[in-house]
């Protein structure tokens, strides 16, 4: 410890010269992760502005609540469960999922309030759910009943004239399980 002490006593410099190293490291992994961040980002709104991309609405019946802990599963054949990635569109009024076709498994819990404000998280629950190419659904839970349900509304993807004027309702055809 005497050697590292008589060290710095005598050659102070070379503790600016090591803080300096390291902030010029810290610089450059600093702008690799921007550089990595920009481009997922571009990647994410390419994918987002694509009108043939499906989404999934995620909607609480009551309109008192929110999805929390969502994970989504694809099903083979023999029943092993294997994770799907997915993206959320960004939106904080009506939050959706940016799955591929197929058939999943979406598990979530509810965050659940009533009109006084009181607050209790229920769950695990766990929807199958169909997504098509080019058509939007709505993953609807029934705070009441605490069950979730596949929804596709009217308009889809498909009828270009409607895709500005998409509105989400609790209306449509019901995914039987």
């Amino acid at each position: 410890m005497e050697h590292i002490i008589h060290f710095i006593n005598e050659y102070p410099w070379v503790i600016i010269v090591i803080l300096g190293i390291a902030f010029y490291i810290n610089i450059i992994i600093l702008f690799i992760k921007r550089y990595r961040k920009n481009r997922v980002t571009k990647l994410v709104q390419q994918v987002r502005n694509d009108a043939q991309t499906p989404q999934l609405f995620l909607q609480v019946h009551s309109g008192l609540g929110r999805f929390e802990d969502i994970a989504v599963f694809s099903e083979d054949e023999h029943g092993v469960r294997r994770d799907v990635p997915y993206m959320f569109n960004g939106k904080l009024l009506n939050p959706a999922l940016i799955l591929p076709e197929g058939d999943y498994i979406v598990s979530f819990t509810i965050i659940d309030r009533d009109e006084v404000g009181y607050r209790s998280k229920t769950g695990p629950y766990e929807v199958r759910v169909h997504i098509e190419f080019g058509q939007d659904s709505v993953l609807v839970f029934d705070n009441e009943t605490k069950q979730g349900y596949q929804e596709f509304p009217k308009a889809s993807l498909q009828d270009q004239s409607n895709v500005n004027s998409l509105q989400i309702s609790t209306q449509g055809e019901k995914y039987a399980d």
